[in-house]
C-alpha cells in the first residue's frame, strides 16, 4: 500500500544517468545525477545511517509539499541488486535533516545527526560540483585529517557553488510561476545550509583565537595519547550499539574542548581531555556490563 501510495506521488522510476557512492565517515550514501544534471539521494541509506525508521521518514518525505512535489524514485545499485528507492533533490537535504524530530532519535546517535546536518550536503555537493560524475569513490577525510583551512576552503567553495546554481536557476525561472516556487523551496536549502556554515565558521574561528590565545598545541606523543583514548572509547561505543563510533567520539572531543582537531588540543587542556575520556570510557563500561579493554 505504501508503495502504490509513492507510485501515485512521484510517478514511476527513473534510470539516473550516473551514480557515485560517497563515503561519509563510516557510512556509505548514493547519490545520481540525472540526464538532466539535477543530483538526488535516496533517503533510505541515510535514514538507516541515523536510526530511523525508513518507512516513517518515507511517509514525512511524501506529506512534505514541497519534497513531495520534487521527490523521485530512482533505479539504484543497492548491493548487487537495483532497487527503486524514494529520492529527494540534494539541495533539499538540509530540509529533509532539519526537520528530523530530535526526540525520534536515540540519544547515542544525536551527535551524529548533528554532525549530517553540518557537513553531509557539502560532502556530497562537493563529490560533484564542477565535474562530470567519475566511477571511482569519493572518501571524506575524518577531521584530524583536514587542517582547519582545508575546511574553510571546502565551505567555501560549497557556498560559492550554491550561489553560482542561485544565479542561474533565477535565471531560468524569471516570469515562470512553478519555477519560482521551486526557486523558494531552493532558497531555503541554501539558507539553511548557508546558517550552518556560519555557524560553524564561528566556532572553528574561535576555537583557534582561544588556541592561541591560551597555550601550544599537544606534543605528538599526547596526541597519539588522545587518538587512542578515542579509539578505546569508540570501540566500546561500537560493541554497545552496533554502531561506528569513531567520527561520532571525536566529534564530541572538539566540542567539548572547542577545538577543530585533536592535534590543535592546548597542552593547558591535556590532562583534562584525558580525564573526560576515561570518565567516558568507565562509564561505557558500566553501561555495557563490565566490558575489558
Amino acid at each position: 500500500m505504501a508503495g502504490e501510495l509513492e507510485e501515485q506521488i512521484v510517478g514511476k522510476e527513473v534510470e539516473p544517468a550516473d551514480e557515485k557512492a560517497i563515503k561519509f565517515y563510516d557510512d556509505v550514501i548514493p547519490v545520481v545525477r540525472l540526464d538532466d544534471g539535477r543530483l538526488f539521494v535516496p533517503i533510505n541509506p541515510i535514514s538507516e545511517a541515523l536510526g530511523l525508521s525508513n518507512d516513517g521518514q518515507r511517509q514525512r518525505v511524501l506529506r512534505d509539499e514541497v519534497m513531495s512535489r520534487d521527490a523521485m524514485r530512482v533505479n539504484i545499485l543497492v548491493g548487487d541488486q537495483r532497487r527503486a528507492l524514494l529520492a529527494i533533490p540534494l539541495e533539499q537535504l538540509p530540509g529533509f535533516l532539519f526537520g528530523i524530530e530530535s526526540r525520534r532519535v536515540k540519544v547515542e546517535l544525536r551527535d551524529k545527526v548533528n554532525r549530517y546536518r553540518r557537513e553531509c550536503f557539502r560532502v556530497l555537493w562537493s563529490a560533484f560540483a564542477g565535474e562530470q560524475v567519475a566511477n571511482s569513490t569519493v572518501v571524506q577525510l575524518p577531521d584530524d585529517e583536514l587542517t582547519p583551512a582545508e575546511r574553510n576552503l571546502q565551505q567555501a567553495a560549497t557556498v560559492y557553488q550554491l550561489a553560482a546554481a542561485q544565479v542561474e536557476l533565477e535565471r531560468r525561472t524569471e516570469g515562470n510561476e512553478a519555477g519560482l516556487a521551486e526557486l523558494e523551496a531552493k532558497q531555503q536549502a541554501m539558507a539553511a545550509y548557508v546558517r550552518g556554515f556560519i555557524q560553524e565558521t564561528r566556532r572553528r574561528l574561535g576555537a583557534v583565537e582561544r588556541g592561541l590565545a591560551t597555550s601550544d598545541p599537544v606534543s605528538s606523543a599526547q596526541a597519539a595519547q588522545v587518538s587512542q583514548a578515542v579509539k578505546l572509547v569508540a570501540d566500546l561505543v561500537e560493541r554497545r550499539t552496533g554502531k561506528k563510533s569513531f567520527g561520532m567520539v571525536y566529534d564530541t572531543l572538539y566540542r567539548q574542548f572547542e577545538i577543530t582537531t585533536y592535534k590543535l588540543l592546548p597542552s593547558s587542556d591535556f590532562e583534562a581531555a584525558m580525564q573526560w575520556l576515561r570518565d567516558w570510557y568507565k562509564q561505557e563500561t558500566e553501561r555495557h556490563g563490565g566490558l575489558e579493554k
